[in-house]
């Protein structure tokens, strides 16, 4: 539909745009799968006005045949496009239909920039720093985010079923959109790493901090797959003893739950 409007044989090239767009959004959240992050500049400069400017039938047909592979990828139970093909939504037209849930890709992107303009707000910087957080900030935190506009009640209603890194819930959700301070991660693995580790072993331990302070959570089992195993082929079981690996993972785990709410700090 899309290559068809650039030929000036549709008229729909705003509805294209939109639905392309969409697809970028929800893509942009996953670049903590392998195959998705090989794609992630594509899929920001499908997110600029820039990529949209000048745009050629030949750009288009290497987007599609680039992100036609990992289309998928995209979380089912959240997922804001239901598509009959992807690859006919950049080439020829067929029943491309938007979900109830259309808006959701909308809502992270916009939600990503309002928090970043709200970095101050004390539950959102507990969030950034790794420290606990409780269910009372959870609460603030989806009271500004509708208060504002940024989200309907269903949009955050599918937030909170979403799953980072084996933990699921609304906190992890907005990790993942605002990232982890990268004084919070390196302190966290300091004392990991203090104990003599070798070059390759910092480097390593180096690499999951950058992802943690990109992505906010880190799922352990993406230690075993690239772009870790470009460093490590065997993820941290070649590089660490095994009972570091488990020391390692542990702490992995414990900065991954911290955007999860610690139902006992309410308690007190």
């Amino acid at each position: 539909e899309l290559q068809l409007a650039l030929m000036g044989r549709s008229t729909r090239m705003e509805s294209s745009r939109r639905k392309v767009s969409e697809i970028a959004t929800a893509l942009s959240s996953k670049t903590e799968i392998p195959a998705v992050a090989r794609h992630a500049e594509l899929i920001e400069e499908i997110l600029t006005d820039a990529w949209w400017t000048g745009l050629t039938v030949p750009i288009v047909e290497r987007a599609r045949l680039r992100l036609r592979e990992i289309v998928h990828l995209i979380d089912q139970g959240t997922r804001a496009i239901l598509y009959t093909d992807f690859e006919d939504e950049l080439g020829a037209p067929t029943g491309v239909v938007l979900s109830p849930a259309a808006d959701f890709a909308a809502f992270k992107k916009k939600a990503r920039e309002f928090l970043s303009q709200h970095e101050d707000h004390v539950a959102l910087r507990k969030l950034r720093m790794g420290r606990p957080l409780t269910p009372l900030d959870i609460e603030e935190l989806e009271k500004m985010l509708l208060e504002a506009g940024v989200g309907s009640p269903e949009d955050i209603s599918i937030a909170k079923d979403t799953e980072h890194a084996q933990v699921r819930g609304f906190g992890v959700f907005l990790r993942s959109l605002v990232g982890l301070d990268r004084g919070a991660a390196q302190k966290h693995f300091a004392e990991f790493i203090a104990d003599g580790k070798s070059a390759d072993q910092i480097e390593f331990v180096s690499m999951v901090i950058e992802h943690l302070c990109k992505n906010g959570v880190v799922d352990p089992g993406m230690l075993y797959d690239s772009p870790f195993t470009d460093r490590a082929p065997d993820g941290p079981d070649g590089i660490f003893e095994e009972a570091e690996v488990d020391e390692f993972l542990t702490r992995v785990r414990q900065m991954n739950r911290t955007a999860a709410p610690d139902v006992s700090a309410d308690a007190g």
